[in-house]
């Protein structure tokens, strides 16, 4: 009997490749992350003075580049969340979690502006 398990064993581990993480995906997606955030922190303060001029709002100018950069901290804790496989019945909450943090802050950052916005 051991025998055999020891075969299968053998024949499974020549058969099938070990896996090796895909490292040129991940730094693509790094890159493409970075540059995202370099372009955010070009264009964003423009844009809120556009828009405070416009719509007589109060944003900072620091306003797109905090709401990328907690974006990029809520993916990131995502993919470390994956990496703990001992806690992944935990996985579904943390990811239902993260996207309700994600709504909440949206509706109390447009509540904001709109309560500015009607103040004036």
């Amino acid at each position: 009997m051991r025998d055999s398990l020891r075969q299968v064993r053998n024949t499974t581990r020549t058969l099938v490749r070990r896996h090796n993480p895909d490292y040129k995906i991940m730094m693509y997606t790094t890159i493409l992350v970075l540059i995202g955030l370099i372009i955010i922190f070009a264009i964003g303060p423009q844009r809120a003075n556009v828009l405070n001029e416009s719509f007589g709002s109060d944003l900072s100018e620091m306003h797109f580049v905090i709401k990328q950069g907690a974006s990029v901290i809520m993916a990131i804790g995502r993919c470390l969340s994956m990496v703990y496989r001992a806690r992944a019945r935990y996985l579904p909450a943390v990811g239902v979690a993260q996207v309700w943090c994600t709504v909440i802050s949206g509706c109390i950052s447009s509540q904001a502006d709109e309560s500015r916005i009607d103040k004036q």
